[in-house]
């Protein structure tokens, strides 16, 4: 879980809410990271949002993979993010 912990502080650094779904997704693939396609989040907690998702790797392969969700607003802004790993969401988020 730590790694987890260590992505989440680090993705709230470098893509704070309010960023655009270009500089998301630049970003993504810049870090080697394939985002996955637009589509309309169902979760309760982000209904009417649209979700991007996006699958990491601990490139040691000490953790497991990461589960990344953003979520953007109708204007295509960040309003969220959530990161699981298949042992479950991290400690306090």
């Amino acid at each position: 879980m730590v790694w987890s912990r260590a992505l989440h502080r680090w993705l709230n650094g470098q893509l704070p809410n309010g960023s655009s779904q270009s500089q998301v997704v630049k970003f993504l693939e810049e870090k080697h990271i394939s985002p996955g396609k637009l589509v309309d989040a169902e979760d309760p907690k982000h209904r009417g949002l649209r979700q991007l998702g996006a699958t990491a790797t601990n490139f040691l392969g000490s953790e497991p993979t990461m589960w990344i969700e953003f979520y953007f607003d109708g204007s295509g802004k960040l309003v969220d993010s959530t990161i699981t790993n298949s042992c479950g969401p991290p400690d306090g988020y």
